[in-house]
């Protein structure tokens, strides 16, 4: 995930930005248990610096694949929104609330857990201008 500009110490208009891979995704209940992976590009924005966000937006579109590791042919398009109006958040929580908006799935929402990462501990005197790693996501009714 690009961030931009870099988080630092003082509050900026902030635009992150990327795509996560999701691979062996699993239905517990069995209501998507076609869907083994997908493709999730989210752009998200809002006041941000290195002690968290304020006025939180943002979309996304999910590609969903009925095989592991996004191989074959597309199975369906999901269109994401930020759930609700985030006024306050912090990297030591998980990401806003995701609505699944359209698509498959549609009228869920989605978690992502903390994304909170080394680089985060560094960033009021470095800078964060990516984040990287493996986070659990859940997609719930």
């Amino acid at each position: 995930m690009v961030v931009s500009p870099p988080l630092g110490r003082r509050p900026l208009r902030t635009e992150v930005r990327g795509t996560l891979l999701l691979d062996h995704c699993v239905s517990p209940d069995g209501t998507a248990a076609g869907l083994r992976s997908a493709e999730v590009v989210l752009r998200m924005s809002g006041l941000a610096s290195c002690n968290g966000v304020r006025d939180v937006t943002g979309s996304g579109r999910v590609t969903w694949y009925r095989t592991a590791y996004r191989g074959g042919p597309p199975w369906g398009t999901s269109e994401l929104g930020v759930a609700a109006r985030v006024d306050d958040w912090s990297a030591a929580g998980p990401l806003p609330t995701i609505q699944v908006r359209s698509g498959p799935l549609s009228g869920h929402t989605v978690t992502v857990g903390t994304v909170g990462t080394p680089r985060m501990m560094h960033c009021s005197t470095q800078g964060v201008g990516s984040l990287a790693g493996s986070f659990r996501v859940s997609v719930r009714r």
